[in-house]
């Protein structure tokens, strides 16, 4: 009855219909249901509802007995905001050395193992030319082949990853000096286009 409860009070509250889901899902129904249930003054759930949902009066008084609840969740919400976003200003303003290792730590890994991999690559097609055996040759190129396919995405995210990150290090260099970030490419055309 949860879901209904709040749908069919959601008519004449909207801003309810968005507490669906979430931890206290369930808490918030019975919250929601006991104001329809005091407006009414019945003790059953359907039966307030009902009444809710056939006298304007009543439709009106629980829209005014659901403001203080939507101010307090509203509030509750602002809290919470609030902490995240002093949690995330002290971790950027934080002189810890994973924030300002961890860009260049991906970027040798990403190096690092792009190249034990390709030299793996000219190690096995250097043992199958000496071997001067075809079939050996046959077996190799398609177990390259089928690695390389398998590696596609994993190299593709990664590089992509890193791509990112250097760019974004450029950008903070270029702040720190003084000098903001010149627009990139699809930022310019959208500005021309959109005429900012």
């Amino acid at each position: 009855m949860a879901l209904g409860t709040i749908m069919a009070l959601a008519e004449f509250v909207p801003t309810i219909a968005g507490w669906l889901g979430g931890d206290d899902a369930e808490e918030t129904t019975q919250q929601v249901v006991d104001v329809a249930k005091s407006v009414t003054g019945l003790d059953n759930e359907s039966d307030a509802i009902a009444a809710i949902k056939k006298d304007p009066s009543l439709q009106i008084q629980f829209q005014q007995a659901m403001n203080p609840v939507i101010i307090a969740r509203l509030e509750n919400e602002t809290k919470q905001q609030a902490e995240i976003n002093a949690t995330m200003r002290a971790e950027i303003n934080s002189n810890d050395k994973f924030k300002s290792w961890w860009r260049p730590a991906l970027g040798w890994t990403v190096v690092i193992n792009f190249g034990a991999l390709m030299s793996s690559i000219v190690v096995v097609i250097l043992v199958a030319a000496f071997k001067d055996d075809p079939k050996l040759i046959t077996t190799f190129i398609t177990a390259l082949s089928s690695l390389m396919g398998t590696l596609t995405v994993i190299w593709s995210m990664a590089l992509a990853v890193l791509g990112v990150n250097i760019n974004r290090r450029s950008d903070d260099k270029a702040l720190a000096a003084g000098h903001p970030p010149k627009p990139k490419l699809l930022g310019s055309l959208a500005s021309k286009w959109l005429g900012k």
